[in-house]
């Protein structure tokens, strides 16, 4: 997973189809792929002196061949928001939606023992005291990077490498998710 920092960037907000042809033809620009010609997932956009974020996936980039601009186009989602699935209409829901029912689904919800916070922090413990580094990732990180450790790190100001290391690992590498859980574990 790689990122690139843009500085002075020009937001467009739902541009039409018209607009996007006239934007791109006016700036002369050309289509932005990665390095090895695919196209880019997400772009994740945080806002200076602010600790949220927002991120288009599947974005549509166009750079200038003759300086360092680039123009983005996509939808604007929040970081706290979670995405929505969207179910095939043609399978029925199978849970039983009656109030009772769902009465029913809250009692069990608040009778159930929570977790405590020491609990939920002893499961990102280092217990067998490992190092987080280049040889360890290799062997065992799945893809994680260290760039990907530092970025959590820098964003959260934790330094227990382990700990971002399993947030990464359970969150299939997906960086704002694991700045979000490594957040709420260190306040």
């Amino acid at each position: 997973m790689s990122s690139t920092t843009i500085d002075n960037a020009t937001i467009y907000p739902n541009p039409t189809e018209e607009e996007k042809q006239e934007i791109i033809t006016k700036l002369g620009l050309k289509p932005f792929t990665n390095k090895n010609d695919s196209n880019v997932n997400r772009i994740t956009i945080k806002k200076q002196n602010s600790e949220s974020f927002e991120y288009l996936d599947n974005p549509e980039i166009y750079f200038s061949a003759n300086t360092n601009n680039f123009v983005i186009f996509g939808k604007f989602q929040d970081s706290q928001a979670e995405p929505v699935a969207k179910e095939p209409e043609n399978i029925k829901p199978t849970v039983d939606k009656s109030p009772n029912a769902i009465h029913q689904d809250l009692g069990a919800q608040a009778d159930a023992p929570k977790a405590s916070k020491e609990e939920i922090l002893s499961h990102y413990q280092n217990k067998d005291n490992v190092v987080v580094d280049k040889a360890f990732l290799k062997e065992f990180g799945d893809g994680i990077t260290e760039h990907q450790i530092d970025v959590v790190s820098r964003q959260t100001g934790c330094t227990d490498k382990y700990m971002i290391y399993k947030v990464l690992s359970e969150k299939k590498q997906d960086l704002i998710t694991s700045i979000i859980t490594v957040k709420e574990l260190i306040d």
